[in-house]
């Protein structure tokens, strides 16, 4: 039994379970790995320092307490057991349940504009991630919220998202409606794929933006940078071959939230992130801070806002708790 969940474990990460047909649909397989992933990490974490309190109750001489009987009984291995099988089916529905975040951000340079209302999203990590109905309920979201513009700041694939879901994501988005279009910056995770996947989106009728700058809504500069990983330009090289007019309102697509400093001395206003997935497994959050500027929410960067999503999905299995999956819709004013 254990090989096969820890088989099915390392299919389901794999993003295999969207590429061929099986006996059975692929949701037992993902919410059987999500469980089988959770239950063995955070049940390790319980079990050690339940091991290390007895360890320690016993070096003091208290192991003839009730604490200490307590902690040793069959009974706390269970209730580490089913903790964690309970956490595993939270963050399952959590991760399927899309919400819609708002932010006021003000910039503080003349436009044209009075406002420009935009949604951005990030990281469906689609077939893990979101799946179609996921994709379709994303296009329906978007559509109510009727903005001007829309903003994909990567990992919309895996290395291991299918090709039908790839399609099916042509499909979906294709139906997306906003005034000023659509846009997309890579992420990591595209990066890993080691093909061109430019022409999915650009089916769709999406602007795909790698290392590249454009002008939307007549004075608002649009700049979509290459993921860090695949070796992003310096911001500043990228505003100088644009010829981009730091003196308008300037908005980043700039999928890992690092370098934000660099970003806002370059005259930036807004730069839009993703990649942290918020705190999609429990307790790691102070680790992803670790290895980003930020790593969920707004922060202020001199005279720039940086807003970091959580995503529309996550990474490797079909969980995400206490991070939830969203959209984000922002209201910009101008000075």
């Amino acid at each position: 039994m254990q090989l096969l969940l820890m088989a099915n474990l390392l299919f389901c990460m794999m993003g295999n379970y969207g590429k061929i047909k099986y006996p059975f649909p692929a949701l037992p397989m993902l919410f059987t790995a999500a469980a089988t992933f959770v239950i063995l990490g955070y049940s390790a974490f319980l079990f050690l320092a339940r091991d290390t309190v007895v360890l320690v109750l016993k070096l003091i001489k208290r192991s003839d307490s009730s604490f200490f009987r307590a902690l040793s009984s069959w009974k706390t291995s269970l209730r580490i057991f089913a903790a964690t099988f309970i956490l595993s089916v939270i963050g399952y529905i959590n991760m399927g349940i899309l919400r819609v975040n708002e932010y006021s951000v003000n910039i503080a340079k003349p436009s044209v504009n009075e406002k420009l209302e935009i949604v951005f999203l990030a990281d469906a990590h689609i077939g893990t991630g979101a799946d179609r109905n996921g994709l379709n309920e994303i296009t329906e979201k978007i559509n109510e919220m009727a903005p001007d513009a829309v903003f994909l700041v990567g990992d919309f694939f895996d290395e291991n998202t299918s090709e039908e879901n790839r399609r099916y994501m042509t499909e979906a988005f294709s139906q997306i409606e906003a005034r000023y279009g659509v846009y997309f910056a890579y992420g990591n995770h595209e990066g890993y794929i080691g093909e061109d996947i430019s022409g999915y989106f650009e089916s769709a009728g999406i602007t795909v933006l790698d290392d590249k700058a454009v002008t939307i809504a007549e004075d608002i500069t649009v700049i979509g940078r290459k993921d860090l990983s695949a070796g992003a330009r310096d911001i500043e090289s990228l505003i100088s071959e644009y010829s981009v007019d730091t003196e308008k309102p300037v908005i980043v697509l700039n999928h890992q939230p690092r370098g934000l400093e660099d970003i806002s001395e370059s005259g930036a206003d807004l730069t839009l992130c993703g990649h942290t997935h918020g705190e999609q497994f429990p307790l790691t959050k102070p680790f992803v801070a670790m290895a980003n500027d930020m790593v969920y929410g707004t922060k202020e960067y001199g005279n720039m806002t940086a807003v970091t999503t959580s995503g529309a999905g996550g990474w490797g299995v079909h969980f995400k708790f206490p991070a939830d999956s969203e959209l984000v819709k922002i209201t910009l004013s101008f000075e």
